[in-house]
């Protein structure tokens, strides 16, 4: 067994890492619904890849920055499949999704409901309907199709290595 040693200035920047960029794999977004509500929007898991049990996932803050005590909410969430990244781009195909959208139990203002992105590339989602009586209405593209103003947003989906089937091969041959 090989046994690798990391500095431990060197392991703790690595940790920070790991946080710092799984923290930031979700859009935020201000001012959405009039101004009542801060949300953030993103895939459940990241990164995505094509053919892989997903999600999109909401988090819906105060202004200040506060969970939001979110009550009645009920949302129509169409995923897009885009051309590009960008925020006019071209929807090559679009669904509503039909799932339950599920409150997370230990974080009452997170919410997410399942799908599966079936390709690579750039997706989207339009977010319509009521929080507690707010209207909202939201587009939000992966990428470069992000409307933050620090240009933070969630990751388009990659396409995952596939095992070679069928045909064998070994290193000593």
């Amino acid at each position: 067994m090989t046994t690798i040693k990391i500095p431990m200035k060197l392991g703790a920047f690595a940790i920070g890492l790991c946080f710092l960029t799984t923290g930031f794999a979700h859009e935020p977004r201000d001012n959405v619904a009039d101004g009542a509500y801060n949300i953030v929007v993103g895939y459940s898991a990241e990164p995505v890849y094509a053919g892989v049990a997903n999600g999109m996932d909401l988090t819906i803050r105060n202004p200040d920055g506060s969970a939001a005590d979110v009550q009645d909410i009920d949302l129509d969430i169409t995923v897009l499949y885009l051309e590009t990244d960008a925020m006019d781009s071209k929807v090559k195909a679009s669904a509503l999704l039909t799932g339950e959208l599920r409150r997370n139990r230990s974080t009452p203002n997170n919410f997410d409901i399942d799908f599966m992105a079936t390709r690579a590339g750039a997706y989207g989602f339009i977010i319509k309907g009521m929080i507690d009586g707010n209207m909202i209405d939201e587009k939000f593209v992966c990428g470069g199709g992000s409307q933050n103003p620090e240009g933070r947003s969630f990751g388009c989906t990659g396409s995952l290595q596939k095992f070679p089937g069928g045909k064998k091969h070994r290193d000593d041959d």
